[in-house]
């Protein structure tokens, strides 16, 4: 419901990465708190809204406290969610391209996703 009225406003708004943090962060914390599906996610429906809301992609997108990738407000199965939500292309994060692992790997080996 929440993400519901972000949606509906969400042409409104011009956002900084710091902000769509705080927003998400309003937001159960993952799908497992409420017994659904990583798809059913409303951290990854919130991020797909405010991804093009947001005034600075390439910090949304960093390892940084608020970016995607830090992993604190998204899951990594979150995280690989949003990537096939909103492709690998606009979620390709340029300045770690060197790095082995863009999305850190999972504490258990056995977790592990080839497309990760």
């Amino acid at each position: 419901m929440v993400v519901k009225v972000l949606r509906s406003v969400a042409h409104r708004l011009v956002l900084t990465p710091e902000q769509c943090g705080w927003l998400l962060e309003a937001l159960p914390a993952t799908a497992l708190e409420l017994d659904t599906e990583i798809r059913d996610s409303p951290r990854v429906e919130a991020f797909v809204v405010l991804y093009a809301r947001c005034n600075d992609i390439a910090e949304l997108l960093s390892d940084e406290e608020c970016g995607l990738y830090s992993l604190v407000h998204l899951t990594r199965e979150e995280v690989l969610t949003v990537r096939k939500r909103l492709g690998r292309t606009r979620t390709w994060d340029i300045t770690r391209a060197g790095q082995e692992f863009i999305i850190p790997p999972p504490e258990d080996p056995a977790d592990m996703n080839p497309a990760g």
